[in-house]
């Protein structure tokens, strides 16, 4: 009878390693570090003894982990599904209304833009009306009333600026729309202006590869060079492991 290597309680929310996988994994680790060096034949059948040994190990904990977090993946899947199709009219709908009210809030920001526009014109006016009527005297008596006039009549002809319209809870605010119309030069802007923050470039190492073993012997940027690695291949049957 096989044993847990990973116990999952879902009661608790908690996952942990039982003794049977730390007494796997230390015993394959002993057997390793007992390989330091492979000069000869028989060291090297150890060393693949000792490889066997270790991915023996590591299989069946994958295995374990597959078995443990398959119902779990497939409940979740289940339950991404459900949520989608619960607000696959919701959403839409909530973005539609939005719009429209956006659309309201930035005819309200325009209404304000002409409002301020439209005050300080009229205070620019009362302003070189003021100046035009201090030039005309040298009296200053006559030009303390001016000013006094003048005060009082932009305090009486400019009313408090008004504010936006806005419903209770609601919240406002401009973002950007960013859409990719031409990805190359995006790329050549980055690539001359330096600004790697805006745009994620990697390495495709398959593609890569395939093009190596193809025959192509050096590509611009990158070093591509052969290292040797050693493997073993596992019996294709493997005991079952219980989680």
């Amino acid at each position: 009878m096989s044993e847990s290597l990973i116990l999952v309680s879902h009661d608790a929310l908690s996952v942990s390693a039982t003794d049977a996988a730390r007494a796997l994994i230390d015993e394959a680790l002993s057997l390793g570090a007992l390989i330091g060096q492979v000069r000869t034949a028989e060291e090297n059948n150890a060393a693949v003894e000792a490889q066997i040994s270790l991915k023996t190990v590591d299989k069946q904990i994958e295995a374990a982990y597959r078995a443990a977090k398959d119902p779990l993946v497939q409940l979740g899947r289940k339950l991404d599904k459900t949520y989608r199709d619960l607000v696959a009219e919701i959403q839409p709908e909530y973005g539609r209304i939005g719009n429209l009210a956006a659309q309201f809030a930035l005819a309200e920001k325009r209404r304000l833009d002409a409002e301020r526009i439209a005050q300080q014109k009229e205070l620019d006016r009362l302003e070189r009306e003021k100046h035009e009527a201090i030039a005309a005297t040298p009296d200053p008596v006559q030009h303390a009333k001016i000013i006094e006039d003048h005060s009082r009549r932009a305090a009486e002809q400019m009313p408090l600026p008004s504010a936006p319209t806005r419903a209770t809870g609601q919240k406002v605010r401009e973002e950007w729309q960013i859409e990719v119309v031409d990805l190359i030069q995006f790329a050549r802007w980055v690539l001359m202006s330096g600004r790697w923050e805006c745009m994620g470039i990697e390495v495709k190492k398959t593609a890569v590869k395939e093009m190596l073993e193809g025959g192509m012997k050096d590509i611009p940027g990158l070093r591509c060079e052969k290292i040797g690695k050693a493997g073993v291949t596992l019996p294709k049957a493997q005991k079952d492991i219980e989680v």
